[in-house]
C-alpha cells in the first residue's frame, strides 16, 4: 500500500460514522486492530446484534472498496437480525426485509451515504 493509499484509508477510518441506525437500533461501529474470530476462523467484520455493535478488522482494510463493502456485509446482517429473518426464510421474505431496511438505513444515517460516496469515488 503506498503512503497515500494508506493515508486515504486512515481518512475514512476517521470518518466512518461511529454509529449506524438499524431499524428503531443505533449500532456503534469500530475499526479493530486485531483479527476478528469466529468459530477459529478470522473474520473481515462481524456484526454483533446482540450487543448493538458492528466490528471491523484493520488487518484486511487495505482499499476503500473493502472497508465500504464490508460496512455494508455488516449493516445487512443487522437488518437480517433487526426485521427478524430466519435461515430459511423465502427469497420474498429477504427482498422485503431488505428493501425495508435499507429505506430506513438510507434515510436515517445521511452522514453513512455522504461517508460511502466519498468512500467509492
Amino acid at each position: 500500500m503506498t503512503n497515500s493509499e494508506a493515508k486515504r484509508i486512515a481518512n475514512l477510518f476517521n470518518t466512518l460514522p461511529g454509529n449506524i441506525r438499524i431499524g428503531p437500533l443505533d449500532y456503534a461501529v469500530t475499526i479493530v486492530e486485531e483479527p476478528l474470530m469466529i468459530d477459529g476462523s478470522e473474520k473481515v467484520g462481524i456484526c454483533h446484534p446482540q450487543y448493538q455493535k458492528i466490528e471491523l478488522s484493520a488487518k484486511y482494510m487495505t482499499i476503500p472498496d473493502v472497508l465500504v463493502g464490508t460496512t455494508l456485509h455488516e449493516v445487512l446482517h443487522g437488518i437480517w437480525d433487526v426485521y427478524g429473518l430466519k435461515k430459511k426464510a423465502s427469497e420474498e421474505d429477504v427482498v422485503l426485509a431488505f428493501e425495508k431496511g435499507l429505506l430506513g438505513l438510507f434515510k436515517d444515517n445521511p452522514e453513512l451515504i455522504d461517508w460511502i460516496r466519498k468512500a467509492i469515488k
